[in-house]
């Protein structure tokens, strides 16, 4: 089988090949395709540098398709800024989850709400589903919209200054902890020296900062890890000020966040089950037929 487009890093916006998971691309058809990854080495190594949990990085498998295909299929320039709105991912079946074995796979993405302005892809929903070679399965649902360097900078003309001061070390997620049965509370960590998420300059907070705490927040709460999670986000976070999480338990095994600084709500959802002992709990089989919706927790 051909794979006739190789993934470049600039594509999905990353400055090192190392950070860069996609590889080869192919078109199946009009707003379908398939993609080939590879999770490197130290993502996935206990002695790595900063190993990543699976889902984090099924998290970013999805990140990086949705920047490729909608360079790929709605003709966005590659200077274009991608702001991620809404993200939900979940494993399948009773697949191990060893972060060591998800070393390669195939993600296929497909686009079903693309938004078109004079020719070019503004807004994009795109589902995925994701099959590495180990047997384990997952997928996703992604949605972003598209903006010209000139109205990013428009939206941001009133940011604060990025101040580039670490939070706290490498590897932490949360601090400052509270926690009680039903509800933790922290402050989102970020550490400039994280090849993972600062492989470029980033003028607000990233999103996969929020995402690796909501599942921490997870696991603090009900002792699994790697669950299936959805977010939403609704505005930047900044540098100059702490940015909390707070998470309570909402049914047997599920958790509901809320992300915030200053008073402003900067992102929502919540996380369903998760793994024992390296399998899925209260796992679902991968929809027959393809590009279903993720049949995630009513809540989650």
């Amino acid at each position: 089988m051909e794979w006739p487009i190789r993934i470049d890093r600039e594509l999905v916006h990353k400055h090192s090949a190392e950070q860069s998971l996609l590889a080869s691309a192919r078109r199946e058809a009009s707003g379908d395709w398939t993609f080939q990854f590879s999770v490197p080495q130290q993502l996935r190594a206990a002695g790595g540098l900063l190993p990543r949990t699976p889902t984090t990085v099924g998290a970013e498998l999805l990140r990086q398709s949705g920047l490729a295909v909608a360079q790929l299929e709605g003709q966005v320039p590659s200077d274009w800024c991608f702001l991620l709105q809404h993200l939900e991912f979940r494993w399948h079946g009773a697949g191990g989850l060893v972060m060591s074995e998800l070393s390669e796979g195939t993600l296929r993405i497909k686009i079903l709400e693309p938004t078109y302005r004079r020719g070019v892809l503004a807004r994009l929903t795109a589902m995925a589903e994701c099959a590495f070679s180990n047997g384990a399965q997952a997928s996703g649902v992604g949605a972003l919209s598209c903006m010209p360097p000139q109205a990013y900078k428009a939206v941001r003309r009133h940011a604060p200054d990025v101040v580039r001061t670490s939070t706290g070390p490498l590897g932490a997620v949360l601090r400052s902890v509270t926690r009680d049965v039903n509800t933790v509370t922290g402050s989102i960590v970020w550490n400039w020296n994280d090849p993972f998420i600062f492989d470029h300059f980033s003028d607000h907070v990233p999103g996969m900062l929020f995402v690796e705490a909501a599942l921490e927040s997870h696991t603090l709460l009900t002792g699994q890890e790697d669950p299936g999670f959805r977010m939403d986000y609704h505005r930047f976070g900044e540098f100059n000020a702490p940015v909390s999480l707070t998470a309570w338990v909402s049914g047997e095994g599920t958790s509901v966040f809320t992300i915030s600084q200053l008073g402003h709500q900067l992102a929502t959802g919540s996380c369903c089950g998760g793994v024992a002992n390296g399998h899925v709990s209260a796992s679902d089989s991968t929809p027959e037929g393809g590009f279903e919706r993720p049949a995630l927790h009513p809540s989650c």
